[in-house]
């Protein structure tokens, strides 16, 4: 399992909003060392960390918002939340055979190019 460098569990309503969300995913964007993530857990489980219970990271709100809103369809008598956090960058891209990682990794790897071509 990757060692997780920083993770909080929005459950307060105010840190919930997609607004605050992406407001924090826009304050890292820049940032090289560290990949954000959002993920969904369940509401009060124990196992909600690092990665919410399915263990997927997603790159923007709107992914992890597409993933809430279908969990709550499959679990309607369940309630879900948002889980934000970093991991450092050599953790962040170990292999894991997991297609969401790939496509969360890949995004990471464009927006550290990006970075790195417009600092030079």
């Amino acid at each position: 399992m990757l060692n997780q460098i920083n993770t909080e569990s929005f459950v307060n309503p105010e840190y919930q909003s997609k607004e605050r969300i992406q407001a924090w995913i826009d304050a890292m964007a820049d940032n090289k060392r560290y990949c954000f993530y959002i993920a969904v857990g369940l509401a009060d489980s124990d196992i909600a960390y690092p990665l919410g219970n399915w263990n997927i990271p997603f790159y923007s709100i709107e992914e992890a918002n597409q993933f809430k809103n279908e969990a709550q369809l499959k679990y309607p008598d369940c309630s879900f939340n948002f889980i934000t956090g970093t991991l450092r960058i050599d953790q962040a891209m170990e292999a894991v055979s997991c297609v969401f990682w790939a496509k969360w990794q890949k995004k990471h790897n464009e927006r550290i190019s990006l970075l790195n071509n417009n600092a030079g």
